[in-house]
């Protein structure tokens, strides 16, 4: 694997006649690709109204798109190409999955939701926050005029 890779042991190998003892590894690109921010892009604007489908989608991205290859073997000990597709299945949650979407969270996750962070500082910036107030209106020099009774005397 590339020497710009991130390296990350998910766990004890797993291969047919454990041939690495060093235990299976992910390798993630060194930074978010553009398909996997196109893809996080459309994973928040699907699901900005639910923050655990959010959480989920985004999670589902930052895994799938950045992991560049792996090292596990065949049962003849030969490399198995890394098929991106088949990821899900060769790296299940309780056997690896959790460790590698962890990593992919601490990785890439400021950097997919920068934009949206932006936005949302943009948009607050142009709004009205709670301490900011109405300029005073600037009354011309003088007395003011008197007012007349609020409420009408009985007679």
């Amino acid at each position: 694997m590339s020497v710009e890779s991130i390296p990350v042991r998910i766990r004890d190998c797993t291969c047919p006649q454990t041939p690495h003892p060093d235990g299976d590894f992910l390798y993630f690109a060194p930074k978010l690709s553009l398909e996997a921010g196109l893809a996080a892009a459309v994973a928040i604007r699907d699901n900005a109204d639910d923050e655990i489908a959010l959480q989920a989608a985004l999670g589902r991205v930052l895994f799938l798109y950045n992991v560049m290859d792996w090292n596990l073997t065949d049962e003849k000990g030969h490399k198995r190409p890394f098929v991106r597709r088949e990821l899900e299945a060769a790296v299940p949650w309780e056997d690896g999955g959790y460790v590698a979407a962890e990593k992919a969270d601490d990785l890439y996750s400021a950097v997919a939701l920068s934009p949206l962070v932006r936005k949302m500082r943009d948009l607050s910036s142009a709004g009205r926050t709670g301490n900011s107030r109405s300029p005073k209106r600037r009354t011309q020099t003088g007395r003011r005029p008197l007012s007349g009774p609020s409420s009408a005397t009985a007679a």
